[in-house]
C-alpha cells in the first residue's frame, strides 16, 4: 500500500484534477472508491481497504489486481500534471517539461505520428540545450539525426544536429567522469574514511584532473561536481582561504546561469561560512548567514542548518544571550516540527541555554528558578533518536545530564553514572574524529575522584585540558553537531559551579 499512498500524495500536492483518476461516475466502482479512501486518509494497510471495499470477503489476488489498476491510472495521470502551476526553480520546471515532452514525443512516433513527433522533439531540444540537459539533449538530437538522414532526408538539418550531438556527447563523457570520481569519494567520506591516505590522494588526483578540464567544460553538473571535490579537499586539508576563494568562483558561476542555481549557491555559501567560523572571522560569516537565509524562499532543512550555523557562530563568541535568541525563534516556528532529527538537535540547544540559565551565565529578568526549572525526564523522552543513538553522536546528551547534576549540587547521581560513561568512552570514543569527546569525557570522571574540589579538580585535568586546547575544532566537529558549546568553554563554566557550588 506503501506505494498507492505515496502516488496519491504526490498526485494531491500537485493538484492534478480527479477527472484523470476516477474510472466511473456510478456508485460502487471499487477502483475509485480505493483512490478516495486512500486521499482522505481513511484507510492506511491493506488490511483497512479490503475490509472497507469486501467487508474482508474476496481474495487477495483479486485486492492486488485492483491495486495495479489504479497505480497504473495514478502514473498515466503524472503526465497531465500542468507546469505552470507548479511552483519549481526554472530548472526543475525544465527538466520536467523535457521529460515530459521526450515521453509524448516518442509515443506519438510508436503509433506513426512521426511529423508531430519530431516537431515536439525539436521544440524540447531547444530547452534541453538551455538549461544543460546533457543526457536529453544526447538523445534528442541522435533521434532526430536519424530522422533526417533516412525517413525525411535533410541534409542541412541532419549536419546541425550531428553537431549538437558530438559537442554534447564531450560534455556527457566529462559529466560521467565528474559524477563517478563524485560518488565513489562521498561513499568513502560516508564511511567515516575521510582521514584515510588512499582517499586523500583520490581527492587530490581526482581535483587536479577536473580542474584542468573546467577552462573547456561549462555544464553546471561538471562544474558543481567539480567545485564540491575542491571544497572537500581544501576544507580536510584545513585550508579554509583556498575554500572560500573556491566557494566564491563557484558562486559566480552559477550566478551567471540562465536558470535558478540557488541550491548550489546555498551549498557553496555554507562552505564559505563554515571556512569564516574556522578562520574566526565571525562577523563576516554572520554577514553571509544572514544574506543566505533571506535568500532561501521556504522554512526547509537548509533554513535551520542556517540558524544552526548562527547559533555556533555566537557559541564561539562565547555571545550565549544570543544563543537563547536563537533558540527560542527556532523553536517557535511550526515547520520545525516537520524535520524530526532536526527538532531533536534544537531541544539538544535548548537543553543547553537551559543549563546555562540555571548556572547564571545567561542572567534572565525575573528568572523564575521554581517555574523554569529544566526537567530532564521530559527532555530525554523529547530527544528517542540521538538518546538511543550509540556510535558517540549522543555525546551531547550524556554531557548535558552530567552537568545538570553538578549544576544542581546532585553528586551522588554524578558518581551513580561514572561506570557507565568510562565504558562509553571505552566503546565508542576512541578514534581521533571522537578526540575532543573523549579528552572532555575523560576530565569529568576526574571531578569525583578530586571530591568536587575545584582547585582539585583543576589540578587533576590540567593535562586533560592542555590536550584538548591542543586537538582544535574543525570543520568535521563543527558539522557533527556533537559540541553544541565548545568543550573547552564549558569546562570553564563547570569550575565556576564548583566553586559556588563549594
Amino acid at each position: 500500500m506503501d506505494d498507492l499512498i505515496s502516488l496519491v500524495q504526490l498526485i494531491t500536492r500537485k493538484k492534478i484534477s480527479d477527472k484523470y483518476i476516477l474510472k466511473s461516475e456510478m456508485e460502487g466502482n471499487k477502483q475509485d472508491h480505493l483512490y478516495l479512501a486512500i486521499k482522505n486518509g481513511v484507510v492506511h494497510t491493506e488490511e483497512e481497504a479490503i475490509l472497507l471495499l469486501y467487508d474482508n470477503e474476496v481474495s487477495l489476488a483479486t485486492f492486488q489486481r485492483l491495486k495495479s489498476r489504479l497505480k497504473e491510472k495514478l502514473l498515466n495521470s503524472l503526465l497531465t500534471m500542468d507546469l505552470s502551476i507548479q511552483k519549481y526553480s526554472s530548472l526543475k520546471n525544465a527538466y520536467y517539461k523535457i521529460l515530459k515532452n521526450y515521453t509524448i514525443a516518442n509515443m506519438l512516433r510508436l503509433e506513426g505520428n512521426r511529423p508531430v513527433s519530431v516537431a515536439l522533439l525539436e521544440e524540447t531540444l531547444t530547452y534541453s540545450i538551455k538549461y544543460e540537459v546533457t543526457e536529453y539533449t544526447k538523445l534528442i538530437s541522435s533521434q532526430l539525426i536519424e530522422y533526417y538522414s533516412i525517413q525525411n532526408i535533410d541534409n542541412k538539418k541532419r549536419e546541425k544536429f550531428q553537431q549538437i550531438y558530438e559537442k554534447v556527447a564531450d560534455v556527457d563523457l566529462y559529466e560521467r567522469k565528474a559524477n563517478t570520481y563524485y560518488y565513489e569519494l562521498s561513499n568513502i567520506y560516508l564511511k567515516k574514511d575521510s582521514r584515510e591516505e588512499d582517499f586523500i590522494y583520490k581527492l587530490r588526483t581526482y581535483s587536479n584532473e577536473l580542474t584542468r578540464l573546467q577552462n573547456t567544460i561549462e555544464s553546471y553538473s561538471f562544474n558543481h561536481k567539480t567545485y564540491s571535490i575542491n571544497s572537500t579537499l581544501h576544507i580536510i586539508e584545513k585550508n579554509y582561504d583556498k575554500a572560500i576563494v573556491n566557494a566564491t568562483n563557484a558562486i559566480e558561476f552559477f550566478q551567471k546561469k540562465p536558470f535558478n542555481t540557488l541550491k548550489y549557491i546555498y551549498t557553496f555559501n555554507v562552505d564559505k561560512i563554515t571556512s569564516f567560523i574556522m578562520l574566526n572571522r565571525y562577523d563576516e560569516a554572520e554577514i553571509l548567514i544572514d544574506a543566505t537565509i533571506e535568500i532561501l524562499p521556504n522554512k526547509t532543512q537548509n533554513y535551520f542548518h542556517l540558524y544552526y550555523l548562527k547559533f555556533q557562530n555566537y557559541a564561539y563568541l562565547k555571545d550565549f544571550d544570543k544563543l537563547n535568541e536563537i533558540v527560542k525563534f527556532v523553536l517557535s516556528t511550526k515547520e520545525i516540527s516537520n524535520y524530526k532529527l532536526q527538532y531533536e538537535l534544537w531541544k539538544i540547544r535548548e537543553a543547553y541555554i537551559s543549563l546555562l540559565i540555571e548556572s547564571e551565565v545567561i542572567t534572565i529578568q525575573k528568572y523564575n528558578s521554581e517555574e523554569k526549572r529544566f526537567r530532564l525526564a521530559k527532555f530525554m523522552n523529547n530527544v528517542p533518536l540521538f538518546s538511543k543513538e550509540k556510535r558517540g553522536m549522543n555525546v551531547s546528551i550524556i554531557v548535558i545530564q552530567l552537568l545538570f547534576f553538578i549544576v544542581r549540587n546532585q553528586y551522588n547521581d554524578v558518581i551513580d553514572r561514572m561506570d557507565a560513561l568510562r565504558q562509553y568512552s571505552f566503546r565508542y570514543l576512541r578514534k581521533d574524529s571522537t578526540f575532543r569527546s573523549n579528552c572532555f569525557i575523560k576530565m569529568l570522571l576526574k571531578i569525583p575522584d578530586a571530591d568536587f574540589h575545584p582547585v582539585r579538580t583543576q589540578l587533576y585535568t590540567k593535562e586533560l585540558l592542555k590536550k584538548l586546547n591542543s586537538h582544535k575544532l574543525d570543520y568535521e566537529m563543527l558539522t557533527n553537531e556533537i559540541e553544541v558549546i565548545p568543550f573547552h568553554f564549558l569546562w570553564e563554566i563547570i569550575i565556576d559551579v564548583l566553586e559556588t557550588n563549594r
